[in-house]
C-alpha cells in the first residue's frame, strides 16, 4: 500500500490497471484509536494521490479490511486516498482510520472524481473544510457505502461527503458531528443519532479489535509454520549429508 502511494504521488496514475487486495492489512493496532491525537501510533500514512496526481485505476478490496490508517497534519487532500480520478474505481472493503487534515478530508478519500462502491468506513475524521465520513469532496458517485464515526470541521461537514457535487446512492452515515456548517443530516437528526452512534461505534470498535487480533494471530502462526518447515527441511538435508558421508 505504501508503495502504491509513492508511485501515484510521483505521477503513475494506474489508469487501465487493476489492483486487487488479497488479504486484510493492519497499519496500526486500533486498540487506542479514540486517543490517537494525544497518543499517536507508530505508523503514519501518506495518502494515495494528491491534488496534482490522481489514482485512476481500479482498486478492488475483495471484502478485506484496511485498519489503523493514521494521518495527523494540516495538509489538504487527506484520506487513505488523497485524490481518485475520473476513471478511478475503489470498491468492496472495510476501512478503519484516524484522519486529521486541512481542506478536502475524508476517511477514504479527500477528493473523489471517480466511483466508490461498497466501502464501509469507521473512525475519526477532522479538518477545516469539506470534511466527510467517506469523502471530503465528492464530484462523481458514491454507491452502497456507509460510515460511522466522529466528524469535526469548521465548514462543509457531511456524513458521507463534506461537499457533494455528484451522486450519493444507497449510502448511510451515523456520525457524531461538531461543525459550523453541516450537510447530509439536519441538526435534529444528528441529536437523534448521537446515542445510537455511541453504541454502534463501541460495538464496532470491539468487533474490529477482535478482527485485528485474529489477523495478527494468523500472521504469527503463518510465520511459525514457515520457520518450522524451513527447520524440517534443514534437518532433512543434514541427514542426507550424513548418509552420503
Amino acid at each position: 500500500m505504501a508503495g502504491l502511494a509513492k508511485l501515484v504521488n510521483r505521477g503513475t496514475s494506474f489508469e487501465g490497471k487493476t489492483i486487487i487486495l488479497i488479504q486484510s492489512i493492519v497499519l496500526n493496532n486500533i486498540t487506542n484509536l479514540e486517543n490517537w491525537k494525544n497518543s499517536p501510533p507508530k505508523n503514519t500514512w501518506v495518502p494515495i494521490g494528491d491534488n496534482a496526481n490522481a489514482f485512476k485505476g481500479k482498486f478492488l478490496g475483495g471484502g478485506h479490511a484496511i485498519s489503523g490508517v493514521f494521518i495527523d497534519n494540516s495538509d489538504d487532500y487527506q484520506g487513505l486516498f488523497g485524490h481518485i480520478g475520473a476513471s478511478g474505481i475503489v470498491s468492496n472493503f472495510w476501512l478503519i482510520a484516524y484522519v486529521n487534515g486541512g481542506v478536502n478530508v475524508g476517511s477514504l478519500v479527500g477528493l473523489n472524481k471517480g466511483d466508490i462502491l461498497s466501502v464501509f468506513s469507521a473512525g475519526v475524521v477532522t479538518g477545516e473544510s469539506n470534511v466527510g465520513g467517506i469523502a471530503g469532496y465528492n464530484n462523481n458517485k458514491i454507491f452502497k457505502s456507509n460510515c460511522i464515526g466522529l466528524l469535526r470541521g469548521e465548514r462543509n461537514l457531511g456524513g458521507v461527503a463534506g461537499n457533494n457535487k455528484g451522486h450519493i446512492l444507497n449510502s448511510f452515515c451515523c456520525c457524531n458531528f461538531k461543525a459550523g456548517n453541516m450537510h447530509n443530516l439536519a441538526s435534529s437528526d444528528i441529536n437523534k443519532h448521537v446515542g445510537l452512534f455511541n453504541r454502534k461505534l463501541a460495538a464496532l470498535l470491539n468487533k474490529l479489535r477482535k478482527l485485528t487480533d485474529k489477523l495478527l494471530v494468523r500472521i504469527t502462526l503463518t510465520k511459525m509454520a514457515t520457520r518450522a518447515k524451513a527447520l524440517r527441511q534443514t534437518k532433512v538435508h543434514k541427514r542426507k549429508a550424513l548418509a552420503c558421508d
